[in-house]
């Protein structure tokens, strides 16, 4: 009995102390491993230091860099505002709020202009405006922060500073400058400035700016950034403006009658300008410069007219429609747009709705 307790003892302890042998053994190659990865992660975290060297000694050069870029941006658009301030005074100057009938304007004039006692007549194309020395928005091209087509701006440069084109050839003015923005050098001699009703602006440029971009805002959003408080709002570019024509005598031209009597109320701005009235040149200009003419423009041409690189889809061109205004605003957004229009001195009253 003895004998046998001595043999199972035996046959037991061979087998633990192969197992701990084991075990052993898988410690040593744990330890190999974590060895291995200790010294990975040393190199990995010797690489990250270099790295981290190298993005300190980058920042400075980049930062540099930045600053160099910037100083040439400001450059240019110095550059660039003197050579528009320069021909502004020898030119037909349109500075107009936005959406409220820019594109029309320059369009009839550069059509009635180009074809003035003409026999053969000719189409003058929104996308050949330049070379013709007529800017839609002046400032798109010469002022942008970022040239992606340095051809179109060459152009503009080249077209901007010549005063040997389609529009000086065939009246007393240089080019037809458009433009949003009005500086302070922008001295001018004759100038149309362009404004639209409170209410309808408003839902254009939301449409505009939102709609047709794919951008989910609430109207009512749109309402309160854009109607008053900053430079480019509603209140601000109308006041200035307002100010701008009464003390230098320049014409104040709402959207509303251009779009109920457009005969009329360009006669009344080729009279301004001093530019004969030709009955059958007028008739064409307004064809050629028509909503569905630039449509077709578009169409043809398989692209919008301006603001694609914006993200903006669909057609350049809306309606046109006075009175959209009844379908975005109800009782308390329309008190809204009173009350912040007369807290300006503004009379809501004053505009065209119908």
């Amino acid at each position: 009995m003895e004998k046998l307790r001595k043999v199972i003892r035996s046959k037991l302890l061979s087998g633990v102390d192969s197992r701990i042998k084991k075990l052993d053994m898988q410690l040593v190659s744990l330890a190999c491993k974590n060895d291995a990865l200790t010294s990975k992660n040393d190199a990995l975290t010797s690489k990250s230091d270099a790295l981290e060297t190298q993005i300190k000694s980058i920042v400075p050069r980049v930062d540099k860099l930045t600053k160099a870029v910037d100083a040439e941006k400001k450059l240019r658009i110095e550059s660039n505002r003197s050579l528009i301030s320069k021909s502004i005074p020898n030119s037909i100057f349109v500075c107009t709020i936005p959406k409220s009938g820019t594109t029309y304007t320059i369009n009839f004039l550069a059509n009635y202009i180009v074809n003035l006692n003409k026999e053969l007549t000719e189409k003058v194309r929104f996308d050949e405006l330049v070379q013709n020395g007529v800017f839609h928005t002046v400032d798109t091209p010469l002022l942008m922060k970022n040239i992606d087509d340095i051809s179109q701006y060459s152009k503009s440069i080249s077209s901007i500073s010549s005063s040997n084109n389609a529009i000086s050839r065939n009246c007393s003015f240089e080019h037809i400058i458009g433009t949003h923005k009005y500086h302070e050098s922008y001295n001018f001699n004759k100038a149309i400035f362009l404004y639209r009703n409170p209410l309808d602006f408003l839902v254009s440029i939301y449409n505009f700016e939102y709609v047709k971009k794919g951008i989910d805002k609430p109207f009512s959003e749109c309402v309160k950034e854009k109607l008053a408080g900053s430079e480019y709002s509603f209140v601000e570019r109308y006041m200035r403006q307002s100010e701008l024509c009464s003390k230098y005598g320049a014409l104040h031209v709402s959207y509303e009658s251009i779009m109920k009597d457009p005969k009329s109320a360009f006669t009344s701005i080729l009279d301004y300008l001093a530019i004969p009235v030709v009955n059958e040149t007028l008739e064409l200009a307004l064809e050629y410069s028509s909503i569905d003419s630039v449509k077709e423009q578009e169409k043809s041409s398989g692209k919008i007219l301006l603001g694609s690189e914006r993200g903006l889809k669909g057609s350049f061109i809306t309606s046109g429609k006075i009175g959209q205004w009844k379908d975005y605003y109800d009782d308390a957004l329309l008190d809204y747009v009173r009350s912040t229009l007369a807290s300006y001195g503004l009379d809501l009253d004053d505009f065209i709705y119908e």
